[in-house]
């Protein structure tokens, strides 16, 4: 057995509340926990019966080594899908970003020395 702190036993509305409450990272449950996922903004792995919006789910491993690893694999994924990452439009560098690339960074271009006002020029 598990240690554990509480045992609720309840439907997909408990679920939804208590993750609520408890500021969850993820949500774990079947295909009808997507509409709880959604309002709650959580990743959710769909895990259980039924899992009907996945193609192949009947097939995935999940018992023995190969199996947790899988396992740990799709919520590590999940996971990093959670990250902001930049994008094109984030750019050009403040100017403390740039003083601190020029700094890190060294001679630039053919040795020309990187400043914050050749960085700026750059991605203008």
């Amino acid at each position: 057995l598990l240690p554990a702190k509480q045992v609720i036993l309840g439907d997909l509305e408990d679920l939804e509340i208590g993750a609520a409450a408890a500021n969850c990272d993820l949500l774990i449950t079947h295909s009808h926990g997507r509409q709880a996922a959604e309002k709650l903004n959580k990743p959710l792995l769909r895990i259980g019966f039924p899992v009907f919006d996945r193609i192949g789910n009947a097939h995935r491993r999940m018992v023995g080594y190969r199996g947790t690893m899988d396992f740990i694999f799709e919520i590590a994924n999940l996971m990093m899908e959670q990250i902001v990452h930049h994008h094109p439009g984030d750019w050009p560098l403040t100017p403390e970003a740039a003083a601190a690339a020029a700094s890190s960074a060294g001679a630039g271009c053919c040795g020309a020395p990187l400043t914050p006002t050749t960085l700026a020029e750059a991605s203008a």
